[in-house]
């Protein structure tokens, strides 16, 4: 087996190389494949976990930050097919030739920035079409090797009352050493509905409210929404129902 080095990490050769061993497609053109580029590689992050099979790796145009081509992990490895834009066309099918393109991962409800380098400042790799590229990834923080969400040891008491609610829920969690917390609602698509706490706190017991409304203020429908907590790279989450 062949190995790359990069940033005096020794990796692998993927072994998941062919188009058949994972998952992936072109949301934007979904049969569009004229002049693809394939993607595939090792991720790591900086703790050197990598991540477990079937979380979601995602490619973005830089320019525009249009979804160009989606894959999962398997064994630590990613595979993505990237369809090249057609020129002779209005619309814009996949990425365009010698642009900048950008990988993230999606874990627990959340989009992380991918990088080309262990220091994590580098993120942009040339679309070349046709060209078969080994790029290898890396992720800030230690979190790529998580299988369940748990319970950080600074919160505690994390819960909400009523659930079911129809015109607002209390959000109670308590901290017990300074640390800073983000709380915020997604829906099931993983897109952030509203930010409710992003700041440090003191070790005590804290309530917020969430009415229902977005981040500008309107009203969400009805329906069952994720509420999420993070700290120092870690999280938990429960579900609460918005009844309307």
């Amino acid at each position: 087996m062949s190995l790359f080095i990069s940033d005096f990490a020794v990796f692998p050769t993927s072994p998941h190389s062919v188009i058949d061993t994972i998952y992936n497609k072109n949301y934007t053109r979904p049969y569009y494949y004229a002049l693809p580029a394939c993607y595939t590689g090792k991720i790591r992050d900086q703790q050197k976990n990598v991540p477990l099979d079937n979380l979601i790796i995602r490619i973005y145009n830089i320019s525009d930050q249009q979804l160009v081509g989606e894959g999962i992990t398997k064994d630590g490895y990613y595979f993505i097919a990237v369809g090249t834009d057609d020129t002779s066309t209005q619309e814009m099918e996949g990425a365009p030739d010698n642009s900048g393109i950008t990988a993230k991962i999606f874990k627990d409800g959340t989009e992380y920035q991918l990088y080309t380098d262990s220091l994590g400042t580098l993120t942009s790799i040339t679309h070349e079409s046709g060209h078969n590229k080994e790029i290898h990834l890396w992720m800030k923080g230690s979190v790529l090797g998580m299988d369940k969400d748990y319970m950080t040891s600074e919160i505690t008491g994390f819960q909400s009352y009523p659930n079911p609610f129809s015109s607002f829920t209390t959000i109670r969690y308590e901290v017990q050493e300074n640390t800073k917390i983000n709380l915020s609602i997604y829906n099931y698509l993983g897109q952030e509905i509203k930010k409710l706490v992003d700041n440090v706190h003191q070790p005590g017991i804290y309530e917020i409210n969430w009415d229902g409304t977005d981040n500008g203020n309107r009203v969400v429908p009805g329906g069952i929404y994720i509420c999420q907590i993070r700290t120092n790279g870690f999280l938990h989450k429960m579900k609460v129902l918005f009844m309307r």
